[in-house]
């Protein structure tokens, strides 16, 4: 089992998030302004057969609103969704993201996606972001885990935080990355 020697080989401890600086732009054409900081990375629960996602947004763990799944090009797709906690989050820290989406790249050093909602109200921002650290060596595993769960179906998924969050289809336009060359809008 790759995840247990992987465990077993850093003590017990998950490894270290891979951190992403990210810029959002406004409009095709607008300038790319800073972006909070997106970190991706697992923890091993006990209580779970399988590692959990771990999610955050600006340092805050955002975990239990993400749904994680894989776009029809294999690639990892995240999507965020805070608007159950929009009244709490937006009176402590208005700056977050009520919603938003990130469709990683083939090797992780990498995403694009969108802002759809802020404290302020419903957006389309482009939003982009590079991996800060080296991408762990765990997030082809993340992938393969996440590509597996999604392909049994609701039974395998009802373990995993996987399942939290709305379910990311290939088909959802919001979850799909543009064609190569193309950017978004």
């Amino acid at each position: 089992d790759g995840m247990s020697a992987a465990q077993a080989a850093s003590g017990g401890s998950p490894p270290p998030l891979a951190v992403y600086r990210t810029r959002w732009q406004e409009s095709v054409d607008g300038t790319w302004q800073p972006g909070l900081d997106f970190a991706l990375g697992f923890t091993w629960d006990a209580g779970h057969e399988i590692p959990q996602p771990v999610v955050h947004l600006m340092g805050q763990d955002v975990s239990q609103y993400a749904a994680i799944g894989v776009n029809e090009d294999r690639c990892l797709v995240i999507a965020l969704d805070l608007s159950d906690v929009d009244s709490i989050v937006c009176d402590s820290t208005p700056e977050l993201y009520l919603a938003c989406t990130a469709n990683l790249s083939a090797d992780g050093e990498s995403f694009s996606g969108l802002i759809e909602r802020l404290c302020s109200g419903p957006v389309k921002y482009n939003w982009k972001g590079e991996c800060q650290s080296p991408v762990a060596t765990w997030l082809p595993a993340m992938h393969r885990l996440v590509e597996a769960l999604t392909a049994s179906g609701p039974s395998a998924r009802s373990t995993s935080a996987i399942s939290r969050a709305r379910p990311v289809r290939a088909s959802d336009p919001a979850t799909r990355p543009p064609p190569a060359g193309e950017p978004t809008k």
